[in-house]
């Protein structure tokens, strides 16, 4: 068996050099290559919980979210108008728009269901990464397809987070806040023009749920890293 100095990645026998960082290989395992295993497999373990925890949370924030979205959107509509239309991501419900229609930013080719949820958690999954590497140190950079790899396995059941990586992947390069606003606003009123409702529900979303989700993102981030300071400070700035 071979193993790289380097990461103390196992390769097959005949391997020169390591599949995993590229460096070549020795025959056989030292101290430091078996302390190199021991690390990746605590790292592999850690990614593991943290990744199966995020989803969770992320899920029950989208939720939460969704809830009290439709419930401000409904109640500062004008009078006299259709209130929503789409109260769910159901995979039957859609707004039929032109791709050209849609943002560019937007990673789906339509505005369904099952592909809005997905572009919503595309959200949710970039700005929990951006939290967990820019304002905290939760994982550097050579450890986040470490943790997009725990993430793909801990959702392989969730045909919505599997949509949502399919979009991540994709040529969009993320999506903002604008952009998730006009999706949303069109399909949660089932209105595919650019009516003044669309626009007041579009305003509410870009000003106010956005911001909302964010901040239950990154108390959903904090809660998977085992940060309670972190996340008890932002609960506590959301009361005040």
């Amino acid at each position: 068996m071979a193993f790289c100095t380097h990461c103390g990645n196992r390769t097959e026998p005949a391997a020169r050099f390591c599949v995993k960082c590229g460096r070549s290989l020795q025959t056989e395992p030292g101290p430091a290559v078996d302390s190199k295993i021991q690390d990746y497999n605590q790292s592999d373990k850690r990614f593991a919980r943290a990744s199966r925890t995020l989803v969770s949370q992320l899920n029950l924030a989208r939720a939460k979210w969704f809830q009290l979205l439709k419930e401000v959107i409904a109640d500062e509509l004008p009078e006299g108008t259709r209130g929503i239309v789409n109260d769910a991501f159901e995979d039957h419900r859609s707004v039929t728009i032109a791709e050209q229609g849609t943002p560019a930013a937007y990673p789906f080719n339509s505005v369904a269901g099952d592909t809005v949820e997905a572009a919503v958690i595309c959200w949710q999954i970039q700005n929990a990464v951006a939290f967990a590497m820019q304002r905290k140190t939760y994982i550097k950079g050579n450890e986040l397809d470490d943790l997009m790899a725990a993430v793909v396995e801990a959702v392989k059941d969730e045909p919505r987070w599997v949509i949502s990586l399919g979009g991540m992947f994709g040529e969009s390069g993320g999506i903002d806040d604008d952009s998730m606003a006009i999706v949303l606003g069109h399909y949660l009123l089932g209105d595919p023009a650019k009516s003044s409702k669309v626009a007041v529900a579009r305003e509410i979303i870009r000003e106010r749920g956005m911001p909302f989700l964010r901040a239950l993102t990154y108390i959903g981030t904090a809660t998977a890293f085992g940060d309670a300071r972190t996340m008890q400070e932002l609960m506590a700035s959301m009361n005040t």
